[in-house]
């Protein structure tokens, strides 16, 4: 599509007085030297025109230069009479690399044009795969809710990790590099439980899309299950997360203090801490809990990058 008359204008117009610039420095450095090429200032105008402007403004450039440079000439005919066809070798000299630069400048205008194109397109398209995505959650988790109608804490459960996954897709899109970071993933999960105590430190760890959703997995069991038995089902009490990232590993220091008392660790294993083992295990790390009459604790070691 072309571009508004006002802007052609606007660009041929900018060109030519990047022109007009280059020309009054050479009038300048005249003064100091009248034998300092003729053509020297004008080739840092050819180029930003043809950046800046494209292809049109660049050789419209050319041509204003090559005009003032022969009137340049015209007054310097006494040093330059002394060198035979010294007009004609400076004249085919500038336009050979005038041309050169504004085929250099526009060129590369141009990629950075379908560059910043491409990168438009890519942004709406996971705009719109993101709008799908959440459309998609809304629907599964309505039929999960339809289909264990009988059995809502389950229904909740599946509903749970599957909005996790969702928000933290949600955080991948919205970055760049399609990377979200530890301490977004937990601002999210923990986002239903602002007013209890909860510390979060460590530096920031950016997350791939290969251990992101997998680790966000993990953390909302943690969370689940603190929010049911632990910390978080109480007003009194406090959650702590640590996290240390070196060596590729990723070390996450979970702790709970001021929830129900624990008087014996659970006999049995739900199905959200196979989970925990299962995901763990995918990403190649370990998990070890423990729990202490002050609340449960674990540390979380999984590879990262």
């Amino acid at each position: 599509m072309r571009p508004p008359w006002s802007e052609t204008v606007a660009a041929y117009a900018s060109a030519l007085g990047f022109v007009l610039i280059a020309a009054l420095f050479r009038f300048g450095l005249a003064q100091i030297d009248p034998k300092i090429l003729i053509f020297s200032t004008f080739y840092p105008a050819l180029l930003a025109s043809a950046i800046m402007y494209g292809r049109g403004p660049g050789i419209a450039a050319i041509v204003l230069s090559t005009v003032l440079g022969l009137i340049t000439m015209q007054q310097q005919s006494s040093w330059l009479a002394e060198i035979d066809a010294a007009r004609t070798i400076n004249l085919a000299l500038f336009l050979l690399s005038g041309g050169i630069l504004v085929w250099i400048g526009s060129a590369y205008r141009n990629s950075q044009q379908k560059l910043t194109a491409e990168q438009e397109r890519r942004a709406l398209l996971l705009r719109e795969l993101n709008h799908r995505n959440k459309n998609a959650t809304t629907v599964v988790q309505s039929i999960v809710s339809q289909t264990l109608r009988a059995d809502p804490e389950t229904a909740a459960a599946i509903n749970g990790r599957l909005g996790s996954l969702f928000a933290t897709n949600d955080l991948l899109t919205r970055s760049e590099t399609y990377s979200a970071s530890l301490a977004d993933i937990l601002d999210e999960e923990l986002r239903p439980f602002i007013g209890h105590a909860i510390l979060l430190s460590g530096p920031p760890v950016p997350l791939g899309q290969k251990i992101a959703p997998s680790l966000a997995l993990i953390l909302h069991e943690l969370i689940t299950n603190a929010a049911k038995h632990g910390a978080l089902s109480t007003p009194e009490g406090r959650l702590t997360v640590q996290w240390e990232a070196g060596d590729r590993l990723l070390t996450v220091h979970w702790s709970e203090h001021g929830g129900p008392n624990i008087v014996t660790a659970p006999e049995s294993t739900g199905f959200g801490t196979k989970l925990i083992r299962g995901v763990t295990a995918a990403l190649g790390g370990t998990i070890d809990k423990s729990w202490q009459p002050s609340g449960m604790k674990a540390t979380l070691v999984v590879p990262y990058c």
